[in-house]
């Protein structure tokens, strides 16, 4: 008999231990799945799983409900301690209820509690910055301005916080985070507020390549010529001989090739070890072409003098309106000189245009130009090629 009561026994020890097992199973299958609605029902049916808590709690804190969100992220926790998310949410809480000291200790135990994951650093960001811890602040925001992911929102709230005075931001900002800030003011158009950054970046910073174009550029696009020739660092005209690839951007060659193939721009490989790089631009006699797609605009000295030589050839060139080099001042005004066009076929040959800088003229453009022809027989062809500009101050003996 007493054998059969214990049998007895186990078996329904057993039996309810499946029941439980199977009811706690479908809890955590309606758990995992979020089948269920986050409501105060929901957390009680749902009391022992610290995830539905911490759900429910999030969702009593939007519809403005903090004390059961309070008591609700505090049950989740005594679960699971390891919940971050519901850690910060109730540091947030106490710091709203004037508890200061309280929502500090939180945000110090999480810090430490989750190293490096960025989505619970912008939420430590948030409440340091409303606790009015600065250097706690200063140091999350960091971290999420070099997370392309967090980037932009964490820029505008820094941003907002110091009330858009760049000179402030970059005292936060680290140095590896200041040419961040110098492309997200670009991207604004905050053109005062850009030069400032630019002035606190490292030599190196400066030196990187895409940067250091496309900061040239907003600024000469922004009519800061003689900031924009500060930044570029050099003088004379670039790649003069065509002898590295074009940029597009700067104080470069800039070029522009119509899908309709009215004419064609490349620099192309030249088998004279004197000219081992040349300028080819290939006129197809489709139309009647107002060309001026080749040009770069180019550092100069207000009030100075200059001459602008270059060497050029053709083959074939038709009618009566042929290609020339002109010069004439960038975002500015008194400056104009030109070539006459080149000859409708000839070997390479020098030409020379003279001009003198107007006071107040910091930039000049050397453009490659052709003016429509009135003729009947006006759809120009042929080929012309450029090489060897030189930029010569009169009185320096300096070129380039």
């Amino acid at each position: 008999m007493e054998a059969v009561m214990k049998k007895a026994v186990l078996s329904l020890f057993l039996t309810a231990l499946g029941v439980w097992l199977l009811l706690f199973s479908w809890q955590q299958r309606e758990a995992a799945l979020e089948t269920f609605q986050p409501t105060l029902e929901a957390a009680a049916r749902l009391k022992a799983l610290p995830d539905v808590q911490n759900r429910v709690a999030f969702q009593q804190w939007f519809e403005n409900r903090p004390k059961a969100a309070m008591r609700l992220f505090k049950q989740a926790l005594s679960g699971n301690f390891l919940l971050v998310d519901a850690w910060l949410k109730l540091g947030e809480i106490e710091a709203a209820r004037g508890n200061k000291e309280q929502a500090i200790a939180i945000l110090r135990f999480t810090k430490h509690l989750s190293p490096g994951v960025l989505r619970w650093q912008w939420q430590q960001a948030m409440l340091a910055l409303e606790l009015n811890l600065r250097d706690l602040f200063h140091r999350f925001i960091n971290v999420l301005i070099a997370s392309p992911r967090y980037r932009q929102n964490a820029l505008f709230v820094l941003d907002q916080e110091y009330q858009g005075n760049a000179e402030r931001v970059t005292d936060v900002l680290v140095a590896e985070n200041l040419p961040v800030y110098l492309a997200w003011l670009m991207q604004g158009r905050r053109v005062e507020d850009t030069l400032v950054v630019w002035d606190k970046m490292t030599a190196f910073q400066k030196k990187d390549p895409k940067m250091h174009l496309r900061y040239v550029d907003f600024l000469l696009h922004n009519h800061r010529v003689a900031r924009a020739k500060a930044a570029w660092g050099k003088s004379g005209l670039t790649h003069p001989g065509f002898e590295k690839e074009i940029t597009h951007g700067g104080f470069d060659w800039r070029f522009y090739n119509p899908k309709d193939q009215r004419w064609h721009f490349k620099r192309t490989f030249n088998s004279d070890p004197n000219r081992l790089y040349v300028a080819q631009i290939t006129f197809f006699g489709k139309k009647n072409i107002d060309f001026h797609h080749l040009y770069q605009i180019f550092p100069v000295e207000p009030g100075a003098s200059y001459t602008l030589a270059f060497e050029w050839r053709s083959q074939g060139l038709s009618t009566d309106q042929r290609p020339f080099m002109e010069v004439f001042g960038y975002d500015c005004k008194g400056l104009y000189a030109k070539s006459g066009m080149v000859p409708k076929d000839t070997d390479w040959q020098t030409v020379e245009i003279a001009f003198t800088v107007p006071a107040g003229c910091e930039a000049a453009q050397v453009r490659l130009r052709r003016l429509p022809s009135k003729r009947f027989d006006s759809k120009i062809e042929g080929r012309l090629w450029l090489d060897n500009f030189h930029l010569n101050k009169l009185g320096s003996g300096l070129h380039s």
